[in-house]
């Protein structure tokens, strides 16, 4: 393939540059039919066609971005990149003839987007990105697909209503969400005055959302002494108190059931914190024992006086463990900090998944939705498993699982996988088992 079939890109020639042969080989095999990468070859089809009918939505500045292409080839490791197009039916045109399995753009702004030497691009400004994925949900797992999907679209309306919005004062109007096409949410700021922080300034951020080297001691007590005027971290603190000694009391229930629910609470909590924080599970016990005396516990909840645990020598190590958990209550689950990724955040030359592509590892479509879709608790709650499949409902593919006890909806139709077990699906479910790896065609006929 030359650079004329590729769209407006300017890469070196292919005896120079190995990408357009990887291109090249696998427009072969798409074109011939052919048996290698049966499976993958079919889906590649697929997509294909969807580049070619739908509309496909291009980002802001587009010729300023570099884009990246994750092709149909299991031989080939990592990204096609470095590409620059101006315009989207170029695009489109790399797209109907080479089908990618992904597809990126970078969050920032380049000069030459093209050029394959970062400091040759010329970083004009970046988006602010932030990046929430199921697979950083502690203890869930692909097994409940649309369980996984709903978590972590509530992480992601928490991320925007609590941090963004109310205590960053992100204006709305800069907001761009998107659904990945697989497992998580993004959210692109694109505030003029935000898009040239650099490294630094977006790290501020994300230790702010994570509470990392929050003096969480001094926080709840500024919260305790001027509970009307708490905000961000020192409300979050505060807030959690009540339920933080709900599952001490509960630790030492003599209902099994209560007091094993109660522990594993904490030890959430415990987990949440670095390791030079985290307060032994011996001195957890104690504290809670501490809240077996009935006068220490209404002062606490009723006085708000932390105080009044003590411990120890120096009549704080009670005191000490109690805001430990706070905070570990406070960085996950309910009303903790977000499950962002970092990186994504932080570094401006990363890419990020382009709106209106294909997710590679679903079939699914990177959606964007008003920020108000979210709220999974809202009257027009966002239903990524419905409504960002665009694939068509049609078809009838026999495929056999190749795992067991994975399950998931798409549309109404539930969908539970056994391992050699054969049953029938759309195209669009076709597409999306397969490229789990939950299931493979029967044949290899096309």
């Amino acid at each position: 393939m030359n650079d004329i079939t590729a769209g407006n890109i300017t890469s070196r020639s292919p005896a120079s540059h190995p990408l357009p042969k990887v291109e090249r080989t696998i427009h072969g095999c798409l074109s011939s039919r052919s048996p290698m990468l049966s499976d993958e070859v079919r889906v590649a089809h697929w997509f294909a066609e969807y580049y070619k009918r739908e509309p496909l939505d291009p980002p802001p500045l587009m010729g300023r971005r570099e884009w990246a292409f994750v092709p149909f080839a299991s031989s080939f490791q990592g990204y096609i990149r470095h590409r620059q197009y101006d315009r989207i039916e170029h695009l489109r045109k790399y797209l109907i003839r080479n089908p990618p399995k992904s597809i990126f753009h970078s969050m920032a702004y380049y000069r030459r987007p093209s050029e394959r030497r970062m400091d040759m691009k010329e970083v004009k400004g970046a988006d602010l990105v932030f990046d929430l994925d199921g697979d950083h949900l502690s203890g869930i797992t692909d097994e409940n697909f649309e369980m996984m999907i709903r978590l972590i679209q509530a992480e992601t309306w928490r991320l925007w209503d609590t941090f963004l919005k109310r205590e960053l004062g992100v204006n709305e109007r800069h907001l761009e969400v998107t659904f990945s096409g697989h497992r998580g949410f993004h959210l692109h700021i694109r505030d003029p005055s935000l898009q040239h922080l650099d490294a630094r300034a977006r790290r501020e951020i994300v230790e702010y959302i994570r509470g990392k080297d929050l003096d969480s001691y001094r926080a709840l007590r500024r919260a305790l002494e001027q509970t009307s005027d708490a905000r961000g971290w020192p409300k979050r603190l505060l807030d959690n108190l009540p339920r933080v000694i709900s599952q001490l009391s509960e630790s030492l229930s003599d209902d099994r059931t209560t007091k094993t629910r109660a522990k594993k609470e904490l030890e959430r909590y415990r987990s949440m914190l670095p390791d030079g924080k985290r307060p032994s599970k011996p001195a957890i016990e104690r504290l809670a024992q501490r809240f077996e005396t009935p006068s220490i516990k209404r002062q606490v909840i009723d006085e708000r006086n932390i105080e009044v645990l003590g411990g120890g020598e120096k009549g704080a190590v009670h005191r000490d463990t109690f805001v430990a958990l706070l905070h570990g209550a406070s960085m996950g689950g309910d009303e903790g900090s977000a499950e962002i990724d970092d990186v994504v955040t932080i570094d401006m030359h990363r890419i990020i998944r382009w709106k209106t592509s294909l997710h590679g590892k679903t079939g699914m479509r990177v959606t964007t939705i008003p920020v108000e879709r979210l709220d999974p608790e809202g009257p027009e709650a966002f239903d990524p498993l419905s409504e960002t499949i665009a694939l068509p409902s049609t078809g009838q593919h026999e495929l056999v699982g190749v795992v067991n006890g994975m399950q998931t909806r798409i549309h109404e139709r539930h969908i539970s996988i056994e391992e050699n077990k054969t049953f029938t699906a759309t195209t669009a479910e076709a597409a999306f088992l397969i490229l789990k790896g939950w299931a493979k065609f029967t044949t290899t006929s096309t």
